[in-house]
């Protein structure tokens, strides 16, 4: 479905709000500037999910459009330009997590996570775990999201 003033955030995959227990495995190619290849909302859900885009693009793999807890998201492919992982929208700055981790593992120049506010800074607040690369971020570890 095409992106209009109806469906303003399409992607190939949404989460819709107040779903909880979802879970979504597979691989997603992202194709062209705009993209998204998952939307998440909802408690408690699975993402594992691999995939990428073949051309340098301004594309989203993944964006969490709202405060979500209890939920484990893996993330692995590649791809240049645009961002992996984008919890701009998302509140966990300001809620606790209740569980929530995050696992990226990309090649390329992409970026891999747009913290809460939109900033490049960690912030999450606690009950929320993010790893890059295998290593677990904290505020402590304020390592570029690159």
């Amino acid at each position: 479905m095409a992106e209009s003033a109806a469906h303003p955030d399409i992607a190939g995959v949404e989460v819709l709000p107040r779903l909880v227990n979802v879970v979504i495995e597979g691989a997603l190619v992202v194709d062209g500037d705009g993209s998204e290849a998952l939307i998440l909302r909802g408690h408690r859900n699975k993402v594992d999910l691999k995939g990428g885009w073949n051309k340098r693009a301004n594309a989203t793999f993944v964006r969490v459009a709202e405060a979500v807890t209890g939920s484990t998201v893996e993330l692995r492919g590649a791809g240049d330009g645009g961002t992996v992982l984008d919890l701009s929208t998302s509140g966990l700055d300001r809620v606790d997590g209740k569980g929530n981790e995050f696992k990226i593992k990309w090649g390329g120049t992409a970026k891999r996570v747009v913290y809460p506010g939109g900033g490049t800074t960690y912030n999450l607040a606690p009950g929320t775990q993010l790893w890059i690369d295998g290593h677990l971020q904290s505020a402590d570890n304020t390592s570029p999201a690159k």
